[in-house]
């Protein structure tokens, strides 16, 4: 029994291919993105071609440390900008590649390339020997999950003699995801809170601006060229501070001013605050 959690999203649930997958990984389908963690499989077309809220939707998933999302051939020839910029091509020639046992046994399959600002990670063996990306990774910041794009066609038939050549590539290409924050704020004891860094990165952006409530100032860090937080963490840190009267709706409290001023952060805590007067 494979012990990465795997799902099959999209197109892929019922195609022959996905079948493949299914028998080698032990993978199971999904109508939707699960709320759990672990490696969710789609065709890199489900996501070239979804509208751009539904391409939002998919790469916030995988925001969340314990997440990968995979995109795996095919891919429609043309430039996408989420998450990040990349492009996919046909090669002139046949990839040729010295990495895992599972890229040199795939890669005469390979017929896509990509042209991309993502991370290329050699360990996986994502950059052939001519110089083409063949698999290229991207994370919101350095504690977020994975958006991972590849030229490897998992599906081939090929992976029915490599079943352990696959689940190797698939799980250290998931190890890179990192581990999933598990919040239980029924056991916390509020009354000796000690703030972590995700913490004190939301008192300076609610001391960054002034919020009309909670939601809208969770909804702007979203954006914010600054702080990035996942959206889970963000929800579970907000109600972290309200419950510790650090803040109330959006806002500052008096002793969460106090909090952040006298922190470490208190430099940038001030010249925020210079800022908005």
């Amino acid at each position: 029994m494979n012990p990465l959690k795997i799902w099959l999203l999209g197109a892929l649930v019922s195609h022959s291919r996905g079948r493949i997958l299914r028998e080698v990984t032990d993978a199971e389908t999904a109508d939707t993105l699960p709320d759990a963690f672990g490696l969710a499989i789609a065709f890199g077309h489900d996501f070239q071609d979804a509208d751009e809220p539904l391409q939002k939707e998919w790469a916030a998933w995988c925001e969340a440390a314990g997440r990968t999302l995979l995109l795996i051939p095919p891919y429609r020839i043309h430039a996408m900008a989420l998450p990040t910029a990349w492009r996919v091509y046909r090669p002139d020639g046949l990839s040729i590649a010295n990495g895992p046992a599972l890229v040199r046994k795939l890669a005469s399959e390979m017929r896509h390339e990509f042209d991309t600002r993502m991370q290329v990670p050699s360990e996986l063996g994502g950059l052939s020997v001519t110089g083409g990306i063949n698999t290229g990774l991207y994370r919101k910041h350095p504690h977020a999950g994975l958006f991972a794009i590849t030229a490897l066609p998992l599906w081939s038939l090929t992976v029915l003699d490599h079943k352990n050549d696959l689940i190797e590539w698939l799980t250290s290409l998931h190890a890179l995801a990192g581990e999933p924050v598990a919040v239980d704020l029924s056991s916390q004891e509020f009354d000796e809170f000690i703030p972590n860094r995700d913490h004190f990165a939301l008192l300076l952006h609610l001391q960054s601006n002034t919020f009309s409530s909670r939601e809208e100032a969770l909804r702007q860090l979203v954006d914010s060229p600054v702080l990035a937080l996942p959206s889970e963490l963000a929800e579970a840190g907000m109600t972290e501070l309200e419950q510790a009267g650090l803040s109330s709706d959006g806002e500052l409290t008096a002793a969460g001013r106090d909090v952040l001023m006298n922190s470490p952060y208190g430099v940038y805590a001030e010249a925020m605050e210079a800022n908005r007067e």
